[in-house]
């Protein structure tokens, strides 16, 4: 993600999980990913929204 930030400009970032994956989602919750609020197909969204380079 850093280095998409630095070279590409990307800020935002999105990623989904099932909500019986604990580890998944501790792996985000440590990213500093944030819950949408969305759920697609059974998933629930995440988003990091980083500052730009």
């Amino acid at each position: 993600m850093d280095r998409a930030r630095r070279t590409y400009g990307i800020t935002r970032f999105i990623s989904a999980t099932t909500p019986d994956d604990a580890a998944s989602l501790r792996v985000h919750e440590k990213l500093g990913f944030v819950r949408t609020g969305e759920v697609v197909d059974g998933e629930l969204i995440f988003e990091l929204r980083r500052a730009a380079p």
